[in-house]
């Protein structure tokens, strides 16, 4: 048994070096975010508010480098850009040493953390290229990509003078929105489900409502603002707080107005809410490998197993997982333990059942572990999947001749008398195997060896047949494409399964066109005589079909005269046989009751002991129906 785990590994040096004050960036995890999206310029250049100004807020997550800002990129049009220079900023880096030391940091002292950093730049100073380089456009986005940073940001541009009324007095603009947050849930110290979220947009009622945003920023730093969005001026959302992992969700509202002919795109951002989330979830156990309704064809089988890890920490009682393989019968044929399962990781952990000794069937592999999660009491998790064994058999199918046969020769037992077959003639020919019989042929080989091209019978199965089951042959054509001239023959059976195993059976036949068992008739009476009407029932609830004519003569070294086969169909589908050997009767019955409505019927072959005569007497057909 095995598992596997991620390895962790820390870059201690770079980190160290950093501590100590200025350093190279490397692999910046700085993103920044902004205050507003619609930037008012006039076709000079300048803000159509004096000093107006951006602020942006950057923030480096725990662990990463120092970065320094003084360049930003600004891209418009379909390949436009223009690269705009201002004063430095300096993004702290997102760990300190927690003994204050500027110069060095011990490995003991190190400290990981986010830091954030807020600059305000003049609308004038980032923009003012823009209204020349975009000349004739009063309205155009622009993304602003600052140099090192991870994400970019998009404003949009308005170009144009401070709108005015009719008698060219100044309109006052709307203001931004000013959205509000309000938990409708009970206050508590953590939150688990579902968390019901009023946000309110606070629209300036001038204004025209874009959409109305409630973002969430995770434990680990995830930030989702599409999730949950409403185009109303107030909303209240359904939170899922399975969604995160358990510790601090910050919330916040961002309401967005569109722009109009007096006023541009308007946001507005809520303060921010913190809530603590506690979810217990179990880990989730799963069968790798085999997956559900799988073949396995191999005698070792692997069985993979994961472990993941939800929202909640947890513990392995015994650190154990025991795997069972089940029969159909849902008893245990084989347990394996594993061993050393961690605690509250994620893992993968295998093992290996010997399967090449169990009968070709459909298993149910079960998984179950002990499980105690947040501190809980222990509970057992479980995970099924199910499996078919396709082992490779040695074993050959079963094939057995039930019609003709040789009859005994007391005198010679190495020779018996061959049956005596002609068109008339039929055969039957019982099958089986564990694994299926894929199909099976008969045809007729000289006595010199040579197997004549045309089959008597080659009938292949789907799906493969594994419980005994009887072929029938109605006729043997023997007087077709390829003519067999009378003499003797050998009947050559072939049988092969799904593995590729045969069996082949054989017995001596002897073509006679003029040997038959002649006087044979047949025929069938039903119970009730006449079809019943009443409504609901079956025309007939049975019949009896009966052959007459049989031959009397007497073979003594069998004490009997005639070997005969009653086979019952059902629909033209041969659905049971029934067997006897007389002496000196002339007639035999076979009895069926109806279960179902269907075109019933009794068809006989007959072998003749003392000539070896065999024919094939197909019987009257009953049509059965259930009254309306």
């Amino acid at each position: 048994m095995k598992r596997s785990k991620a390895a962790l590994v820390f870059l201690l040096p770079p980190l160290l070096a950093a501590c100590g004050g200025s350093s190279t960036p490397g692999n910046s995890a700085v993103s920044v975010t902004s205050d507003k999206s619609t930037i008012a310029l006039t076709p000079s250049g300048t803000a159509v508010t004096a000093d107006a100004s951006t602020n942006f807020t950057f923030t480096n997550k725990a662990g990463g480098s120092a970065l320094d800002i003084s360049s930003a990129t600004l891209s418009f049009g379909t390949s436009k850009s223009v690269t705009v220079a201002f004063p430095n900023i300096s993004v702290p880096s997102g760990f300190s040493c927690s003994d204050g030391s500027t110069s060095g940091c011990s490995t003991a002292n190190l400290q990981f953390s986010s830091s954030t950093i807020a600059k305000a730049i003049k609308d004038a100073d980032l923009f003012s290229q823009l209204p020349a380089l975009n000349s004739g456009q009063t309205s155009f986005p622009v993304l602003v990509s600052f140099a090192g940073v991870s994400n970019a940001l998009t404003f949009n541009v308005t170009v144009g003078a401070a709108a005015t009324t009719g008698g060219g007095q100044t309109t006052t603009p709307a203001t931004s929105p000013a959205p509000v947050i309000t938990l409708n849930s009970a206050e508590a110290t953590s939150y688990t489900g579902n968390l019901n979220v009023t946000v309110s947009g606070n629209f300036d009622a001038s204004s025209t409502v874009d959409r109305l945003v409630l973002q969430t920023v995770d434990a680990t730093g995830n930030i989702d603002n599409t999730t949950y969005v409403s185009n109303q001026p107030s909303a209240t959302f359904s939170v899922d707080t399975s969604r995160f992992p358990d510790g601090a969700v910050t919330l916040k509202a961002i309401a967005i107005t569109k722009s109009d002919a007096t006023n541009p795109v308007l946001r507005g951002e809520s303060a921010t809410k913190s809530i603590a989330v506690q979810n217990v979830t179990s880990p989730v156990i799963a069968l790798a490998s085999p997956t559900d309704g799988s073949i396995v064809t191999t005698a070792s089988m692997p069985v993979q197993v994961t472990l993941a890890r939800k929202n909640s920490a947890f513990t392995i009682p015994g650190g154990q997982m025991v795997v069972s393989l089940l029969d159909y019968r849902g008893q245990p044929v084989a347990v394996q333990t594993i061993s050393g399962v961690a605690d509250n990781v994620s893992g993968t952990y295998t093992t290996t059942f010997d399967v090449g000794g169990l009968p070709v069937d459909t298993y149910t592999i079960s998984v179950k572990t002990p499980v105690a999660v947040a501190g809980g009491p222990a509970q057992t998790v479980t995970t099924l999947g199910k499996f078919t064994t396709r082992s490779v058999s040695v074993n050959p199918p079963a094939a057995v001749i039930r019609f003709p046969v040789a009859i005994p020769n007391p005198a010679n037992p190495s020779q018996p008398t061959p049956a005596v077959i002609n068109s008339s003639s039929g055969a039957l020919i019982q099958v089986s195997d564990e694994s299926g019989v894929a199909y099976i042929q008969v045809r007729l080989v000289k006595p010199d060896g040579t197997i004549l091209n045309a089959y008597l019978l080659n009938q292949g199965f789907s799906p493969p047949l594994r419980v005994p089951t009887d072929v029938s042959i109605t006729s043997l054509d023997i007087d077709g494409s390829q003519y067999v001239p009378n003499g003797s023959y050998t009947m050559r059976v072939t049988v092969a399964d799904t593995d590729g195993n045969r069996n082949v059976q054989e017995i001596p036949v002897i073509v006679d066109r003029t040997v038959t068992v002649g006087g044979l008739s047949e025929g069938v009476v039903t119970s009730p005589g006449a079809p019943s009407t009443e409504t609901g029932q079956l025309t007939f609830t049975s019949a009896k079909w009966t052959i007459s004519g049989l031959p009397t003569g007497f073979n003594p070294n069998l004490s009997a005269s005639a070997r005969v086969s009653g086979l019952i169909y059902k629909d033209n589908v041969l659905a049971d046989t029934q067997f006897g050997i007389f002496s000196g009767s002339p007639s035999t019955s076979v009895s069926y009751a109806f279960g179902a409505a269907g075109l019933y019927r009794v068809d006989w072959i007959v072998e003749d002991l003392v000539t070896g005569a065999v024919r094939y007497v197909p019987g009257s057909s009953l049509s059965v129906t259930r009254n309306p």
